[in-house]
Protein backbone atom coordinates (compact mmCIF):
# COMPACT_ATOMS: atom_id res chain seq x y z
CA UNK A 1 0.00 0.00 0.00
CA UNK A 2 3.00 2.09 0.56
CA UNK A 3 5.33 3.08 -2.35
CA UNK A 4 8.77 3.67 -0.14
CA UNK A 5 12.18 4.74 -2.09
CA UNK A 6 14.45 2.36 -0.40
CA UNK A 7 13.95 -1.09 0.67
CA UNK A 8 16.25 -2.56 3.56
CA UNK A 9 16.44 -6.22 4.02
CA UNK A 10 18.38 -7.56 6.58
CA UNK A 11 19.14 -11.47 6.00
CA UNK A 12 15.14 -12.00 5.22
CA UNK A 13 16.36 -15.52 3.53
CA UNK A 14 18.81 -16.49 6.27
CA UNK A 15 16.52 -19.27 8.29
CA UNK A 16 14.99 -21.02 4.86
CA UNK A 17 15.77 -24.23 3.64
CA UNK A 18 17.89 -24.06 0.24
CA UNK A 19 15.20 -25.13 -1.98
CA UNK A 20 12.37 -22.32 -0.79
CA UNK A 21 15.90 -19.17 -0.37
CA UNK A 22 16.19 -20.08 -4.23
CA UNK A 23 12.60 -19.57 -5.09
CA UNK A 24 12.16 -16.33 -3.05
CA UNK A 25 16.12 -14.61 -4.57
CA UNK A 26 14.16 -15.29 -8.07
CA UNK A 27 10.85 -13.26 -6.32
CA UNK A 28 13.06 -10.59 -4.60
CA UNK A 29 14.82 -9.83 -8.11
CA UNK A 30 11.59 -9.92 -10.08
CA UNK A 31 9.78 -7.64 -7.23
CA UNK A 32 13.03 -5.00 -7.93
CA UNK A 33 12.69 -5.34 -11.72
CA UNK A 34 8.67 -4.55 -11.31
CA UNK A 35 8.72 -1.68 -8.16
CA UNK A 36 12.16 -0.27 -9.88
CA UNK A 37 12.76 1.25 -5.72
CA UNK A 38 16.47 0.88 -4.28
CA UNK A 39 16.56 -2.17 -2.14
CA UNK A 40 19.73 -2.68 0.26
CA UNK A 41 20.06 -6.17 1.28
CA UNK A 42 22.61 -7.48 3.65
CA UNK A 43 23.57 -10.80 4.16
CA UNK A 44 26.84 -13.28 5.40
CA UNK A 45 25.37 -15.48 2.23
CA UNK A 46 28.05 -14.71 -0.98
CA UNK A 47 25.97 -16.66 -2.85
CA UNK A 48 22.78 -14.56 -2.61
CA UNK A 49 25.02 -11.49 -3.03
CA UNK A 50 25.93 -12.86 -5.97
CA UNK A 51 22.95 -13.64 -7.21
CA UNK A 52 20.89 -10.70 -6.22
CA UNK A 53 22.66 -7.50 -6.53
CA UNK A 54 23.62 -5.01 -9.03
CA UNK A 55 26.49 -3.63 -6.37
CA UNK A 56 28.01 -5.03 -3.90
CA UNK A 57 29.37 -3.42 -0.72
CA UNK A 58 31.60 -6.15 0.78
CA UNK A 59 31.74 -5.05 4.73
CA UNK A 60 34.52 -6.80 7.30
CA UNK A 61 35.56 -5.83 10.92
CA UNK A 62 33.59 -2.41 10.00
CA UNK A 63 35.90 -1.92 6.60
CA UNK A 64 34.33 -1.76 3.14
CA UNK A 65 36.34 -3.94 1.64
CA UNK A 66 35.37 -3.38 -2.37
CA UNK A 67 32.42 -2.12 -3.94
CA UNK A 68 31.20 -2.88 -7.36
CA UNK A 69 29.54 -5.44 -9.72
CA UNK A 70 29.40 -9.08 -9.00
CA UNK A 71 31.38 -9.68 -11.71
CA UNK A 72 33.90 -6.60 -10.95
CA UNK A 73 34.34 -8.09 -7.32
CA UNK A 74 34.65 -11.91 -8.89
CA UNK A 75 37.12 -11.36 -11.61
CA UNK A 76 38.84 -8.30 -10.22
CA UNK A 77 38.85 -9.07 -5.90
CA UNK A 78 41.19 -5.58 -4.54
CA UNK A 79 42.42 -7.89 -1.98
CA UNK A 80 43.09 -11.63 -0.69
CA UNK A 81 39.99 -11.52 2.01
CA UNK A 82 37.80 -10.93 -0.90
CA UNK A 83 39.70 -13.15 -3.44
CA UNK A 84 38.91 -15.41 -0.73
CA UNK A 85 35.31 -14.48 0.39
CA UNK A 86 33.29 -14.88 -3.16
CA UNK A 87 33.47 -18.01 -4.82
CA UNK A 88 32.11 -21.51 -3.31
CA UNK A 89 34.68 -22.51 -2.50
CA UNK A 90 36.65 -19.18 -2.89
CA UNK A 91 39.87 -18.12 -5.00
CA UNK A 92 42.90 -20.50 -4.00
CA UNK A 93 45.81 -18.54 -2.59
CA UNK A 94 49.29 -19.86 -2.87
CA UNK A 95 51.96 -18.42 -0.79
CA UNK A 96 55.19 -17.75 -2.75
CA UNK A 97 58.74 -15.27 -3.38
CA UNK A 98 58.21 -13.83 -6.55
CA UNK A 99 60.84 -13.22 -9.28
CA UNK A 100 60.55 -10.07 -11.38
CA UNK A 101 62.01 -9.91 -14.93
CA UNK A 102 63.38 -13.01 -15.37
CA UNK A 103 63.80 -14.99 -18.85
CA UNK A 104 63.90 -18.64 -19.89
CA UNK A 105 62.70 -19.13 -23.35
CA UNK A 106 59.10 -19.82 -22.54
CA UNK A 107 57.62 -23.17 -21.60
CA UNK A 108 54.76 -24.79 -19.61
CA UNK A 109 57.00 -24.35 -16.31
CA UNK A 110 59.12 -21.09 -17.09
CA UNK A 111 58.88 -17.82 -17.58
CA UNK A 112 59.42 -16.08 -21.10
CA UNK A 113 61.51 -12.84 -21.63
CA UNK A 114 60.52 -10.09 -19.74
CA UNK A 115 58.29 -11.80 -17.81
CA UNK A 116 58.95 -12.88 -13.77
CA UNK A 117 57.73 -15.84 -11.76
CA UNK A 118 56.38 -16.80 -8.60
CA UNK A 119 57.90 -19.79 -6.82
CA UNK A 120 55.43 -21.87 -4.69
CA UNK A 121 57.70 -24.40 -3.12
CA UNK A 122 59.61 -26.50 -6.02
CA UNK A 123 56.93 -24.80 -8.45
CA UNK A 124 58.02 -21.80 -10.82
CA UNK A 125 54.70 -20.13 -11.71
CA UNK A 126 55.79 -17.43 -14.60
CA UNK A 127 53.72 -14.84 -14.77
CA UNK A 128 53.54 -10.98 -16.42
CA UNK A 129 55.35 -9.29 -13.53
CA UNK A 130 58.33 -7.36 -13.62
CA UNK A 131 60.91 -5.58 -10.81
CA UNK A 132 59.14 -7.30 -7.85
CA UNK A 133 60.81 -9.68 -5.35
CA UNK A 134 60.08 -10.78 -2.20
CA UNK A 135 56.50 -12.41 -0.73
CA UNK A 136 53.61 -13.03 -3.29
CA UNK A 137 50.71 -14.41 -2.95
CA UNK A 138 49.20 -16.03 -6.01
CA UNK A 139 46.02 -16.60 -6.86
CA UNK A 140 43.54 -18.58 -8.86
CA UNK A 141 39.87 -20.11 -8.64
CA UNK A 142 39.04 -23.88 -8.50
CA UNK A 143 37.45 -23.58 -11.91
CA UNK A 144 41.31 -21.97 -13.85
CA UNK A 145 43.24 -25.19 -12.24
CA UNK A 146 42.95 -28.56 -14.53
CA UNK A 147 44.47 -31.64 -13.60
CA UNK A 148 46.78 -33.62 -15.89
CA UNK A 149 49.10 -35.98 -16.07
CA UNK A 150 51.98 -36.45 -13.63
CA UNK A 151 54.17 -35.49 -16.14
CA UNK A 152 52.51 -32.45 -17.31
CA UNK A 153 51.55 -28.75 -16.12
CA UNK A 154 53.73 -26.82 -13.98
CA UNK A 155 54.51 -29.61 -11.36
CA UNK A 156 52.97 -32.25 -9.76
CA UNK A 157 50.66 -32.64 -6.71
CA UNK A 158 49.41 -35.43 -4.44
CA UNK A 159 45.48 -35.47 -4.16
CA UNK A 160 44.18 -34.76 -0.47
CA UNK A 161 40.61 -34.89 -0.82
CA UNK A 162 38.11 -35.90 -3.47
CA UNK A 163 34.13 -34.21 -2.78
CA UNK A 164 31.93 -35.37 -5.98
CA UNK A 165 29.07 -32.69 -5.89
CA UNK A 166 27.06 -34.64 -8.77
CA UNK A 167 27.78 -32.28 -11.83
CA UNK A 168 31.15 -31.30 -11.00
CA UNK A 169 34.12 -32.52 -8.36
CA UNK A 170 36.20 -30.22 -5.78
CA UNK A 171 39.75 -32.27 -5.69
CA UNK A 172 42.10 -30.67 -2.97
CA UNK A 173 45.57 -31.68 -3.94
CA UNK A 174 48.82 -30.63 -1.84
CA UNK A 175 51.02 -27.99 -2.91
CA UNK A 176 54.17 -28.23 -0.93
CA UNK A 177 51.81 -28.23 2.43
CA UNK A 178 49.66 -25.77 0.79
CA UNK A 179 45.78 -26.43 -0.35
CA UNK A 180 45.12 -26.28 -4.07
CA UNK A 181 41.35 -26.90 -5.11
CA UNK A 182 40.55 -28.17 -8.26
CA UNK A 183 36.70 -27.83 -9.82
CA UNK A 184 36.55 -30.80 -12.38
CA UNK A 185 33.50 -31.67 -14.56
CA UNK A 186 31.29 -34.41 -13.29
CA UNK A 187 32.37 -37.00 -11.44
CA UNK A 188 36.05 -38.32 -10.97
CA UNK A 189 38.06 -41.49 -10.97
CA UNK A 190 40.71 -39.98 -8.56
CA UNK A 191 41.46 -41.16 -5.02
CA UNK A 192 42.88 -39.70 -2.17
CA UNK A 193 47.20 -40.50 -2.41
CA UNK A 194 46.73 -40.24 -6.52
CA UNK A 195 49.52 -38.54 -7.86
CA UNK A 196 48.18 -35.67 -10.23
CA UNK A 197 49.72 -32.75 -12.64
CA UNK A 198 48.20 -29.03 -12.29
CA UNK A 199 48.07 -26.66 -14.94
CA UNK A 200 47.20 -23.12 -14.62
CA UNK A 201 45.21 -20.64 -16.75
CA UNK A 202 47.70 -17.97 -16.92
CA UNK A 203 45.39 -15.97 -18.19
CA UNK A 204 43.66 -15.84 -14.90
CA UNK A 205 46.17 -15.49 -12.63
CA UNK A 206 45.59 -13.02 -9.87
CA UNK A 207 48.83 -11.59 -7.59
CA UNK A 208 48.87 -10.14 -4.40
CA UNK A 209 51.87 -8.61 -2.35
CA UNK A 210 52.91 -9.16 1.21
CA UNK A 211 49.86 -7.66 2.39
CA UNK A 212 47.25 -9.19 0.57
CA UNK A 213 46.38 -6.16 -1.53
CA UNK A 214 46.00 -6.74 -5.23
CA UNK A 215 49.30 -5.81 -7.84
CA UNK A 216 47.38 -7.01 -11.01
Amino acid sequence: MREPHVFLFDEPLSNLDPTMRGELRAELVELHRTLGATMIYVTHDQVEAMAIAQRIGLLAAGRLRQVGTPAELYAQPADVFVARFLGSPGMNVLKGTGRGGGGGGGGEGRARDGEGAVDVGVWSVPVPLERYEGEIHLGVRPEHVALVAPDRGIGAALVQSVEPLGAETLVRVDVGGQALVARVPGPSELRRGDRVGVKLDRRQLHLFDAAGARLQ
